[in-house]
């Protein structure tokens, strides 16, 4: 497990984390409700797309003890969208060093700053809890009287994996079995 610590007075941020893959979801944003927590308490991501800084790592926003809000620097409508930069501090020498995001519509996370903070590597005796209990965890419909709604994180899982085989079709149509799955998809999968 590793933590992350200040690149300012090397105090420890986080609580022991574990490296996983960065969710499918976490770029998604969702109408205006409050979205749940990105990360799993205990896991911490780096965003391997270009766009953010490099080396930028998210965690839940539990993960971060060692840190204090600063709420000059949170913006948004509901919460902080981030785009104040850093509004989380160092809780011994007050850099900033985070950004947490809890805004409607946003998944609420925190973003490392990787020029404000090092991750200081533990050892792998520790499995992390991983994202594929996500079947176990949630219905891909929200019960919401009277339709229901799609889960976020289930729709994004859902849009990449469509994409996925659009791609590995090579243009041929793909036959969807009748049941469960043609209702859910076969529609997107024909066109």
């Amino acid at each position: 497990m590793d933590v992350f610590v200040c690149a300012g007075c090397e105090a420890v941020l986080s609580a022991s984390v574990a490296r996983v893959a960065l969710p499918v979801h976490a770029r998604q944003r969702w109408g205006h409700s409050l979205m749940p927590v990105l990360m799993e308490s205990g896991t911490y991501a780096v965003d391997p797309e270009p766009g953010g800084p490099p080396g930028a790592a998210v965690l839940a926003p539990g993960d971060l003890p060692g840190t204090v809000l600063l709420p000059e620097r949170c913006d948004g409508c509901c919460g902080s969208a981030g785009g104040d930069g850093p509004n989380l501090a160092c809780l011994r020498c007050g850099l900033p060093v985070a950004t947490r995001v809890d805004d409607c519509g946003y998944w609420q996370e925190v973003w490392c700053d990787p020029g404000a903070t090092r991750l200081v590597p533990g050892e792998a005796d520790e499995l992390p809890a991983c994202w594929s209990r996500l079947a176990e965890e949630c219905a891909p419909v929200e019960p919401v009287a009277p339709e229901g709604r799609w889960d976020p994180r289930w729709g994004a899982a859902v849009g990449a994996a469509l994409a996925g085989v659009v791609a590995l079709s090579g243009g041929r149509p793909v036959a969807v079995p009748p049941g469960p799955l043609a209702v859910t998809l076969g529609r997107a999968v024909g066109a």
